[in-house]
């Protein structure tokens, strides 16, 4: 982090974490566009169209990935720009709530794009299992669950279509329940990564409203010692003020009473 460039302009501070939000929403976008994409793999029923709607999945997804790897660096280096010892208090917790507010928008995308991944997860299996029972009928779902999740599960199937009763209907849908395991397996693995992604992201917020809630901390107890001293400094003017007053005052009586000391002489000793 020593090699990024500090901001110390406010303005361009400001017009990034703006840019930012943009690019969240674009992302937001790309996201709630998945979901039909996924419905279009489980409605494919030709090989070609199969291996067409796969196509059109793994690049929106490529793309997604690669837009949230970004994010995720871009707001990584924002909350390094809110640590500049150029700061003031209030600068930093500032910008602090201005990144916290992108950051909550990009976790509740990553949470959003992590339940549709859920929901074509639990789709695929279900699919998946129905497809098993075409060439085991006979199967209990503990061995269909097995088959599913193992790692040699196109062995698995393999054995499944030599012992199905129905070798024909078996052979048509290998092919395509190999595919969907992949896809399974694969949404497992990214499922997690988003989880792991999201609790990230989670502390991050959390500890800016730690950071936000300390700077607050400190400026209102800096300010109420403010107050605090411009009521002293007040009271310091009104006793110097009224100092002064006390000290013309007995000035004035002192040369009062001289005056009348020497108007007491003149007329009592001098005229004499």
């Amino acid at each position: 982090m020593d090699s990024i460039d500090r901001i110390s302009d406010e303005t361009e501070f400001i017009s990034m974490v703006d840019q930012l939000k943009f690019q969240i929403k674009d992302l937001e976008n790309d996201t709630n566009s998945i979901g039909p994409l996924y419905e279009h793999v489980l409605s494919s029923i030709s090989d070609q169209e199969s291996r067409s709607a796969h196509a059109d999945l793994e690049r929106a997804t490529l793309m997604i990935d690669s837009k949230i790897s970004e994010l995720k660096a871009q707001i990584s280096n924002l909350q390094f720009q809110c640590s500049s010892s150029e700061l003031s208090r209030s600068q930093a917790a500032g910008r602090m709530s201005r990144l916290q507010t992108a950051a909550k928008a990009f976790k509740e995308v990553i949470s959003s794009y992590q339940e549709t991944k859920h929901v074509y997860l639990v789709k695929n299996n279900q699919r998946l299992k129905r497809q098993y029972k075409l060439a085991r009928p006979d199967a209990t779902d503990e061995e269909i669950d097995e088959a599913i999740h193992s790692d040699q599960a196109g062995k698995v199937f393999t054995q499944a279509i030599l012992s199905s009763q129905r070798p024909q209907n078996a052979k048509r849908v290998l092919k395509e329940v190999e595919t969907r395991q992949r896809d399974i397996l694969d949404l497992e693995k990214n499922i997690h990564q988003l989880a792991v992604l999201f609790e990230e992201l989670n502390e991050m917020v959390n500890s800016q409203q730690e950071a936000i809630d300390s700077i607050e901390y400190v400026v209102e107890e800096a300010n109420v010692n403010v107050l605090e001293a411009d009521e002293n400094v007040s009271k310091a003017i009104v006793h110097r003020k009224n100092a002064r007053k006390r000290t013309w005052c007995i000035i004035l009586l002192l040369i009062v009473l001289i005056a009348v000391i020497v108007v007491i002489v003149y007329f009592t000793v001098i005229r004499k």
